[in-house]
């Protein structure tokens, strides 16, 4: 399961300019959800390498998503989408250092997240800009975001993997309320998601 790494001083705060200009690995968060207080959803962005168009996926989530690993600095350069992203606040620009510190400290997570890139493109999933907003109902006496009741009825009936729901709850991570990760304690069937969920209520708590 995922751990924070604290965003201090070490780290720099760097341009995508500067990162080019330097020939270092251009690294992203997605901020979709914080910047537009909608549903968190993947950003799809184009990159045109003559007549061909390719797209760049960046995931809900905090993981980093390294950009260079999906084209080539050149390509990567001349992306209009990835400077209106990055100016815009969507896409926050990371440290090199940070990412390196993060997946030394959540082994396995960018094995996780290439997959997860990889699906999405294979599926061609696209950012869905008309996304409805999220309504939350009621599960027995407890309200619970729909998107955490409908991944542990598909986890109860083998619907989903233990890694496919947790993946998918993750990247829900920023609209979870501790009612949500607390129904994930006592519903959500796997032992890795319940302990994801119980870490996740005890930090919002700590945090009130």
């Amino acid at each position: 399961m995922a751990k924070h790494v604290e965003m201090k001083s070490k780290y720099r705060r760097l341009t995508l300019q500067a990162l080019f200009a330097a020939k270092e690995e251009i690294w992203v968060r997605n901020k979709f959800h914080a910047v537009t207080g909608r549903e968190p959803a993947n950003v799809v962005m184009e990159v045109r390498n003559g007549s061909m168009v390719d797209a760049l996926v960046v995931p809900p989530g905090n993981d980093p998503v390294c950009l260079t690993d999906q084209a080539v600095p050149k390509l990567l350069s001349e992306c209009m989408d990835l400077y209106k992203l990055t100016k815009s606040g969507i896409l926050e620009v990371l440290d090199p250092a940070y990412a390196q510190d993060y997946y030394n400290e959540n082994q396995g997570r960018k094995e996780a997240v290439e997959e997860k890139i990889q699906g999405i493109l294979n599926h061609k999933t696209p950012i869905d800009a008309k996304r409805p907003a999220v309504t939350k109902h009621t599960l027995g006496s407890t309200e619970v975001n729909p998107k955490v009741g409908d991944i542990c009825l598909k986890a109860k009936h083998a619907a989903l993997s233990e890694r496919e729901a947790l993946e998918r709850l993750i990247e829900q991570e920023e609209v979870l309320s501790i009612n949500d990760f607390d129904y994930l304690v006592s519903n959500g069937v796997f032992d890795n998601v319940k302990n994801w969920a119980r870490d996740q209520a005890n930090k919002k708590r700590v945090g009130e």
